[in-house]
């Protein structure tokens, strides 16, 4: 059962080679009293303010996602590699990762050859206009340590997946999956399995997903192909100022998401904040498959042997729209759903089997709306 205080706490809050996509360049915000730079093209990610930071800790911040941000920010020096040095030595950076605590990439383009992959307690920082392009790699980068002020571009399966006790921030996935005929997978962030857990994804965007193949005629086409994903036992995750917009299937995908044994005595298993699920299911440069914004879990009765979903999801200050079918949407998952603060439209079914949030006297100024995004 939820803890009533949660609840407590949220209405005290209300009471108190690829074809890469353009875009045009987002305007500076001013998070934590300094300039925050979304990455390059991007038009969703906010940044999160003192107000939001504030109220996300009420709620319940036990990844302790806001310190681990503001240690990222006051990185300043590292081993730096510049994209020639890469072009010359597509090793460059797997070796920098193995022998120092930071990385810094310069910036520039980064034609991967092979995944990046960031060990624990590492760092993996852009400067400038970062671009991994990923073409020619599985994944662009797996991430268990820490990676900030990146672009991922046209990965063939994954963008970035999610190992532990990783931090990704300020990252722009985009085309994951676009241009890979033998692909059966095409999401952005990836997060899988029981040792994919105690993840921050804080001020990260995710668009244009594309699957070609399948395992049935549900999944191919387009039908496998999620912005963010919590999957077969994946648990302990923080999303804050995510945002998916423009991929062929789901938004975020909860497919029998959680551990039989979740490492936090804090309930919910997913906690989403501040986040967008707009325009999935309509990607304008290939087939479709479902196309929800958010998919809070699965059918028990489907893949008996991968499991059931496991612990309470709790979504607050969100919004869902303009997908090709449903907003918030339950999707028989038998887990608890906590909802405040959200706003749906322009989906065929905006909350399905999701309670609808009572937002009467809402008080918080930093709730997300669907005009505050493209249309």
């Amino acid at each position: 059962m939820i803890k009533k205080s949660i609840i407590l706490i949220i209405a005290s809050l209300l009471l108190s080679s690829c074809q890469t996509v353009n875009y045009e360049k987002y305007s500076l915000l001013t998070v934590n009293d300094e300039k925050f730079i979304p990455p390059t093209k991007s038009k969703y990610i906010r940044g999160v303010s003192k107000e939001q930071w504030t109220i996300i800790n009420k709620i319940g911040d036990p990844l302790n996602c806001e310190e681990r941000i503001n240690k990222l920010n006051k990185i300043q020096k590292g081993n730096i590699i510049t994209s020639q040095e890469y072009s010359n030595d597509h090793f460059v950076i797997h070796t920098s990762l193995r022998e120092n605590k930071v990385t810094i990439l310069t910036e520039g383009t980064y034609n991967l050859i092979n995944p990046i992959v960031v060990p624990e307690n590492k760092y993996l920082i852009g400067e400038g206009d970062v671009i991994i392009n990923a073409n020619f790699a599985e994944m662009g980068i797996y991430n268990s340590g820490n990676i900030k002020n990146l672009t991922i571009q046209n990965a063939k399966t994954y963008g970035v997946f999610l190992g532990n006790f990783s931090t990704t921030y300020n990252v722009l996935v985009t085309g994951t999956g676009i241009n890979h005929p033998l692909n059966s997978n095409g999401n952005g962030v990836h997060s899988n399995g029981t040792a994919s857990h105690s993840n921050c994804v804080v001020s990260v965007e995710t668009s244009f997903g594309y699957n070609e193949q399948g395992s049935s005629n549900i999944t191919i086409k387009g039908g496998n192909a999620d912005g963010f994903t919590v999957k077969y036992g994946a648990h302990d995750i923080t999303f804050i100022d995510t945002h998916a917009h423009h991929n062929s299937d789901d938004g975020y995908d909860f497919w029998k998401g959680g551990a039989e044994k979740p490492t936090t005595t804090y309930q919910p298993t997913i906690r989403i904040f501040y986040s967008s699920a707009n325009h999935n299911g309509k990607n304008p440069f290939t087939p479709n498959g479902d196309g929800n914004g958010f998919k809070f879990g699965s059918w028990d009765q489907y893949q008996r042997n991968r499991g059931r979903d496991k612990g309470d999801r709790l979504i607050y200050g969100s919004v869902a729209c303009y997908n090709l079918e449903k907003g918030f949407d339950r999707n028989r998952s038998r887990m608890k759903i906590i909802t405040q603060n959200l706003n749906s439209t322009g989906n065929i079914v905006n909350y399905k089997d999701v309670p609808v949030p009572f937002n009467k006297n809402n008080l918080d100024k930093s709730a997300l709306t669907c005009e505050m995004f493209p249309k």
